[in-house]
């Protein structure tokens, strides 16, 4: 295949010029550049690509100064437009296949989630103006593919990450736009993609950057985090107080479903891009990053991260609040109950009182960018509660609605809380001789709304992660589940009636619960669910025997008082899994856990 690409010595030319190479060795691959050819000139294209009878096109030379354009209107069409214009006719004179590359830019930004590639185009500068009306001009030709990238970077050119490290070596603050919202994408990763693209005959319009989102703001927080760079204050602003002349995109997220219809393989996380490239930075440009050893004390941000956490009043919401607030972030709480909160009160909680019929109220009053949103609300945890199906399936169709809303201020993660009942209700799908019991009916939906959550995120990219917690305990549950309903027994010297209790179980405390959530957040795997809980196993009989043990030692318990009907199921998950991406692990100790717990009963057991 002989394949003919504009725009050769750039910083996606030289990638793809190496890839095309390495891959295809039998390929003809024809690099142009200004020099072999102008394609502002018509009848020099014309020749040049009559000349080397390519059996396809890839145009990647544009012009790509945004803001210039806006002084110089006139040079940014005739390349972008006309130049575009003379290559697609000089391509039909020889059959040749055409593949284009644009931008995000031909989108407005006002869309509150992904732009799929049959949205309508509304451009805002002169430069998203023109790459609009040069696709238009591919789109005629029968032969054509169009890719969508945004935010490139690489190794051999000018770029953002390259910017922010150059800034960083002659500024002490660096004021950032943290109101738009895109992708990186980076040339290496894209290039193979291109390369796939060009040797099929899939034609189309795709839209391919790295998997997930940020801004800007938090971009270059992962720039200076990955390159050790400490010493810079980052001073977050609005694309409006930055004041760039050409405006931009707010949302520039593109769904990549047209990837996936294809069969073409998604890239990478920009995260593991950004590393990937940074690594090679750092052995042609070592100057730009910090010597070992004279690394300057960190200072701290002038904004840290702001996070959402629903049923903020909960047991678990509650102490994943504190969890927060303590590691710096700022914390929208969402609750029923604002006077559960006032023991955490200081100037990074914002508490907002509502339920699921008031989000949209309440997701409207946040006026700057979010990194997680927590979601732990659900109406029905324990009790005659779990037999109403209404109110379950509620729950889970409101928590679809949480992560839409979660979308519409372009918030980086979504992780939902669910339950270990999970696995028994899985269990039951496949059973043909099922027992199952009205805390299935909160497993269902607790399983559905993992399903549409999840789907949602998948589709309106967004980051995901689903815990599935384990039977939880600690301080501050007013809740009568078992962990409570068996100490609370014993402080009051009645014999506790368990099952009998042989199968494999889990207890775990709180503080590990909301550190788990917390590693999911930081470094969980995007679209991953998994097990909160401990990395071995015990049975139902062992922890309670142990709780006895530290609570009211030699105190009887009716084993078997009730007949077994915990299924859970542990094959459906990967217990390890969380330990193996995150590092995080279950380290509380379990006696002095298990003390402050029934030290906190002990003060409200009246509640029981």
């Amino acid at each position: 295949m002989r394949i003919v690409v504009t725009g050769a010595k750039g910083q996606l030319g030289t990638d793809l010029v190496a890839e095309i190479t390495s891959k295809h060795p039998e390929d003809t691959v024809l690099g142009i550049d200004r020099a072999e050819c102008d394609i502002t000139d018509k009848d020099a294209v014309m020749k040049v690509i009559k000349e080397l009878k390519p059996d396809a096109v890839i145009h990647l030379a544009a012009y790509t100064a945004v803001d210039k354009a806006e002084a110089d209107p006139l040079t940014c069409d005739l390349i972008n437009v006309q130049g575009t214009n003379y290559l697609v006719e000089a391509a039909k004179a020889v059959g040749g296949k055409f593949l284009y590359i644009s931008t995000d830019y031909v989108f407005d930004g006002e869309k509150e989630g992904a732009y799929e590639i049959e949205d309508i185009k509304n451009p805002l500068s002169i430069y998203g103006q023109t790459k609009s009306q040069a696709e238009d001009v591919v789109e005629a030709y029968s032969k054509h593919f169009i890719v969508r990238i945004s935010w490139a970077f690489g190794i051999h050119g000018s770029n953002f990450p390259h910017t922010m490290l150059k800034l960083a070596q002659t500024h002490k603050a660096i004021r950032v736009v943290n109101d738009q919202v895109g992708s990186p994408t980076f040339t290496e990763d894209i290039s193979v993609l291109i390369d796939s693209i060009i040797h099929t005959e899939k034609y189309g319009t795709y839209q391919a950057t790295n998997e997930g989102y940020t801004n800007w703001y938090r971009y270059t927080e992962e720039i200076f985090r990955q390159a050790g760079v400490n010493d810079v204050t980052i001073v977050p602003v609005t694309a409006k107080e930055y004041g760039a002349p050409a405006h931009r995109p707010q949302n520039s997220r593109l769904s990549k479903k047209s990837l996936d219809q294809a069969g073409f393989r998604r890239l990478p996380p920009w995260q593991d891009a950004l590393r990937r490239y940074l690594a090679e930075l750092k052995v042609q440009e070592p100057s730009l990053f910090p010597q070992k050893g004279t690394e300057a004390p960190a200072v701290s941000k002038i904004v840290t991260k702001a996070d959402i956490v629903t049923g903020a009043n909960g047991f678990i919401g509650h102490a994943m609040t504190k969890k927060l607030l303590l590691e710096g972030h700022k914390v929208y709480a969402f609750v029923t109950d604002e006077e559960a909160m006032k023991d955490l009160a200081c100037d990074r909680l914002v508490v907002l009182k509502g339920f699921f019929a008031d989000y949209d109220r309440l997701f409207a009053s946040i006026h700057e960018p979010i990194d997680c949103l927590f979601h732990f609300a659900w109406k029905g945890l324990y009790g005659d509660a779990l037999k109403n199906y209404r109110d379950q399936l509620d729950d889970a169709a409101f928590a679809g609605d949480t992560l839409r809303n979660a979308i519409k201020i372009h918030c980086r993660k979504f992780i939902l809380a669910s339950s270990i009942n999970t696995l028994e209700t899985k269990k039951y799908f496949f059973d043909q001789n099922p027992k199952p019991r009205y805390t299935n009916i909160y497993g269902t939906a607790k399983l559905a709304a993992e399903m549409i959550c999840k789907t949602l995120a998948y589709q309106e990219h967004i980051e995901f992660n689903c815990g599935l917690i384990a039977m939880a305990y600690g301080e501050g549950n007013f809740s009568k589940m078992v962990p409570n309903v068996f100490i609370t027994s014993l402080l009051k010297g009645v014999t506790p009636k368990l099952i009998e209790g042989n199968e494999p179980y889990d207890l775990l405390y709180v503080g590990d619960i909301v550190n788990a959530f917390y590693a999911m957040a930081e470094s969980g795997v995007n679209m991953k669910t998994y097990y909160v809980g401990h990395q071995e196993l015990k049975t139902f009989k062992q922890w309670f025997s142990e709780v006895r043990d530290i609570v009211k030692p030699g105190a009887e318990i009716a084993f078997g008082a009730y007949p077994t009907d915990n299924h859970i199921d542990y094959e459906h998950i990967d217990i390890q899994e969380l330990t193996r991406d995150t590092g995080y692990r279950a380290s509380s100790d379990f006696a002095a856990g298990v003390k402050a717990t029934a030290a906190w009963l002990a003060k409200n057991m009246e509640r029981f």
